[in-house]
């Protein structure tokens, strides 16, 4: 008589990849940590981080939380993308609910934005304030990033 698994294969690996790819990212690759090791310095200080350190912080999101887990799915687990939300069935039929939310947040996010403590923590990257082309390099990064991170918990691991 077989024994029924306790926890599939499928599971471990994600679980193991998530400590390893967490663990990473807290300990190189957040900007503060990338622009130490760019620029040199010893990774126990926390440095402000250049817009080389961001895009090398968003590159690393983006392989770590979305190219990573799509090899992982492809060629070990054999499963597809789409098996893990990775779809835009639907998209169109809740096109009108998405929009209704985002216009109800933007007034919210204007007076959050309006704020002190708002306008000193973001962006992430103080060198996004210096200029628009920056500024947009910057955000095309950082939205990139989200949707890998996205993917990553919404995703791969559920």
């Amino acid at each position: 008589m077989k024994t029924k698994e306790i926890v599939s294969y499928e599971a471990v690996i994600a679980l193991v990849y998530t400590c390893l790819i967490l663990t990473a990212m807290e300990y190189f690759f957040i900007p503060p940590r990338m622009e130490a090791i760019l620029s040199g310095r010893e990774l126990g200080g926390w440095f402000t981080p250049s817009l080389s350190a961001g895009l090398g912080w968003s590159a690393s999101c983006i392989i770590g939380f979305f190219i990573i887990p799509i090899l992982i799915l492809r060629f070990i687990v054999k499963k597809s993308v789409i098996s893990h939300g990775f779809s835009y069935t639907n998209f169109a039929a809740h096109l009108k609910i998405y929009l209704s939310l985002f216009i109800l947040m933007v007034p919210l996010i204007y007076l959050a934005a309006q704020q002190p403590e708002f306008k000193y923590l973001y962006p992430f990257i103080p060198a996004a304030k210096t200029s628009l082309q920056t500024y947009l390099l910057w955000e095309l990064a950082y939205v990139i990033q989200f949707f890998a991170l996205e993917f990553f918990f919404r995703g791969y691991l559920l």
